[in-house]
């Protein structure tokens, strides 16, 4: 999750404030729930720019480096909701591709909002 979250941000990752895993500052989606994530997104007009795959026990988060995409690169390359369209389409492929014990993190923007 973003450190300097908006108001919009902070209320989308609060949605799944019961269903998410939170470590800290930080919330992790299974794969089911980064879907439903990604479909309101889809629906609340957030870009993903970034997720991350960890694999989380009870006592550990450990990061896959394997499983890291940045899509921060698109961003003003063409019309907002073009770039959510592909941006989200890409981080499903990714979800999808992945191992199914991994949980996500993502960077989202919203609107105008430009990359943290």
């Amino acid at each position: 999750m973003p450190t300097r979250e908006s108001a919009q941000e902070k209320k989308l990752f609060e949605t799944f404030s019961g269903r998410a895993i939170r470590r800290g500052n930080e919330v992790y989606f299974d794969r089911d729930l980064a879907m439903q994530f990604l479909d309101l997104c889809d629906r609340d007009d957030f870009t993903v720019i970034g997720l991350e795959g960890f694999r989380i026990t009870d006592t550990t988060t450990e990061p896959q480096m394997a499983w890291i995409a940045d899509y921060s690169g698109r961003l003003g390359s063409g019309p907002s909701a073009v770039i959510r369209e592909l941006n989200n389409a890409e981080a499903r492929r990714f979800i999808r591709s992945a191992p199914e014990d991994l949980t996500f993190n993502f960077v989202v923007v919203g609107g105008n909002e430009r990359a943290p």
